[in-house]
């Protein structure tokens, strides 16, 4: 008996398949338009292009419109304002001196390599120990 259908059974499986993709055309044309609805189905969208690029625009879109990182920016911004609008208002020679602390190179390098011997031990033993001058600068 299903000897008999197979030939049905394939000229309707054929017609099916093709009307189905005469469908998938047409939903695709019709698509092609809207970059916010994927053409490819779910698990292809990364394929779609123009798809990747509209979600990209709306994590883009969040992270810059985050109302703390905004608010930040204009606070940042107005005391920037306020800055340049305080150094405008005195003349040049005017300008009250700033006190920036002196730090010698050589007392920052030392800090610099405690805190290296300090958070790595593994050097600490293969360091190369210079003989100690009691030299003060």
């Amino acid at each position: 008996f299903s000897y008999f259908l197979f030939f049905h059974s394939v000229v309707v499986g054929l017609t099916s398949c093709l009307m189905r993709l005469f469908r998938s055309i047409i939903i695709g044309v019709w698509l092609v338009g809207r970059i916010d609805r994927p053409v490819m189905p779910k698990g292809y969208e990364q394929c779609d292009a123009g798809y990747t690029v509209w979600i990209g625009m709306l994590f883009q879109d969040h992270y810059h419109t985050n109302p703390i990182l905004v608010c930040f920016c204009q606070i940042l911004c107005d005391k920037l304002k306020q800055k340049k609008l305080s150094a405008d208002s005195y003349p040049s020679m005017y300008k009250p001196l700033e006190m920036v602390p002196r730090m010698s190179s050589k007392a920052r390098t030392r800090w610099f390599l405690l805190y290296t011997l300090l958070n790595n031990p593994s050097v600490q033993k293969i360091r190369k120990l210079k003989p100690l001058s009691y030299s003060v600068d």
